[in-house]
C-alpha cells in the first residue's frame, strides 16, 4: 500500500463518521421538533366564491336541454374588467336589476316555449291525468329530469318537492296543468343553482 493511500483511508474513514453523525443529529433534531409542534387549527377555509353564467353558456344550456326549436334572446351585460383581467365572481359583479329582469324574461320565454302545444309533445316526458288539474307524479317526473340538466347535478328530495308543489299549487289555481309546469319551470330558470357557478 501506497504511503497517499495509508494516509488517505483514515480521513476518508473519519469524513464518513462525521457525515452520519451530523446526518443522525438532524434527523434527531427534527423528529424533536415535530414531536413539540402543535397541529395547525381547524379553520373552515375560504368561503366559495359563486361565479356568475355567461349568456353563451346559459344560451348553450338551454339549447342543449330544450333542443334548437326555442328561440332564446339571452343578452347580459359584458362583463367588468379589473385590472385588465376578467371580473365575473358574485363578489365582484353582482347582479342588477336590470339583469334580473332581463333573466327573468328569458326565463319565461323559454318556460312558455317549453310548455307550448307545438313543443310540449316531445320536451315534457309524460301527459298529466287531467289538464284541468294538477298531476303530481308527471310533474315530479319533469321536474326530476330538466332539474337535472340545469342544475348540473341531481336535485335533493327536497328540492324536487318544492317545485313540484309550485307546480301544483299554479296549476289548481290556472286550472291548467301546464301553465302550473310553466310556472315551476320559470323558477327553475332563475334558480341560483343555474346562474351561478360555484
Amino acid at each position: 500500500m501506497s504511503v497517499v493511500a495509508k494516509h488517505s483511508a483514515p480521513r476518508f474513514k473519519q469524513r464518513c463518521i462525521s457525515v452520519f453523525r451530523g446526518g443522525a443529529m438532524g434527523l434527531v433534531a427534527l423528529a424533536a421538533l415535530v414531536g413539540c409542534s402543535k397541529p395547525e387549527p381547524e379553520t373552515p377555509g375560504t368561503q366559495a366564491l359563486g361565479k356568475l353564467i355567461t349568456a353563451k353558456q346559459y344560451r348553450n344550456s338551454l339549447e342543449y336541454i330544450f333542443g334548437p326549436g326555442i328561440h332564446l334572446q339571452v343578452q347580459m351585460p359584458p362583463v367588468p374588467r379589473t385590472e385588465g383581467l376578467l371580473a365575473n365572481t358574485a363578489a365582484t359583479a353582482g347582479v342588477s336589476g336590470g339583469l334580473v329582469q332581463d333573466l327573468q324574461s328569458v326565463a319565461a320565454s323559454v318556460a312558455g316555449q317549453v310548455v307550448d302545444m307545438e313543443n310540449r309533445n316531445h320536451l315534457i316526458p309524460c301527459r298529466p291525468a287531467s289538464i284541468e288539474k294538477a298531476d303530481e307524479a308527471c310533474a315530479t317526473q319533469f321536474v326530476t329530469k330538466v332539474g337535472r340538466l340545469l342544475f348540473r347535478r341531481a336535485m335533493t328530495d327536497e328540492e324536487v318537492s318544492l317545485y313540484v308543489d309550485q307546480a301544483g299549487a299554479a296549476a289548481e289555481q290556472l286550472e291548467n296543468f301546464y301553465d302550473g309546469l310553466e310556472v315551476a319551470l320559470e323558477g327553475l330558470l332563475l334558480s341560483p343553482v343555474v346562474l351561478f357557478i360555484i
